[in-house]
């Protein structure tokens, strides 16, 4: 059986249900977070930095507001060294088929007041000049009024699975070129019985 959560004021209410186990009765007793900053709460905090995907948050000028230790580890920059620094600073986004540059999606998504995607044809350049395909998305963090006041931006690596495609597609062709030698020559070998 699940309960709905009590009402939060903000931009944080949520009709989301919670279930009705013994572990979550101290969740009613939270006070209403209103327009409280996330980023200070510690539950928040310890629940960003367990996640696998990179999360970024900038605000209205792009600069670096929070970043995770996936994040960290993603472009190789310290947050220490990326708080308050503009993003297009700390990393590179390129479209990976023409080699141009990616507008900041974490941006796009402020202005849009809307969800941005990032295709997975994307390039993330690292600090140290090294890059990973990435895919993720950007959307906007809006206060109780509605007002913008940055975006998060979550994105994980997908270099691997972009290897591994390629390396798949490579040994198909080469089965499909050796079979197809394969065919004729017992073609040919029957055609001469």
């Amino acid at each position: 059986m699940t309960k709905a959560t009590p009402p939060v004021s903000g931009a944080f209410q949520s009709d989301l249900a919670l279930p009705d186990f013994a572990e979550n009765a101290h969740l009613a007793s939270l006070p209403p977070l209103g327009d409280q900053d996330l980023l200070h709460l510690p539950w928040f905090n310890t629940i960003m930095e367990m996640m696998k995907e990179a999360v970024i948050t900038v605000n209205c000028e792009g600069e670096i507001t929070y970043m995770n230790a996936a994040a960290e580890l993603l472009t190789l920059q310290k947050k220490k060294d990326a708080l308050c620094r503009n993003s297009t600073a700390v990393f590179t986004l390129l479209d990976a088929e023409k080699r141009t540059l990616v507008r900041s999606p974490a941006m796009k998504s402020i202005l849009k007041k809307s969800l941005v995607q990032l295709g997975g044809s994307t390039i993330l350049v690292r600090s140290d000049g090294s890059h990973v395909f990435v895919e993720g998305s950007a959307f906007p963090i809006r206060i109780g009024t509605g007002e913008t006041v940055g975006a998060t931006l979550m994105f994980r690596d997908i270099t691997e699975h972009k290897n591994a495609r390629a390396m798949i597609q490579r040994l198909l062709t080469l089965v499909f070129r050796h079979s197809q030698m394969y065919f004729g020559l017992i073609k040919r070998i029957i055609d001469g019985f």
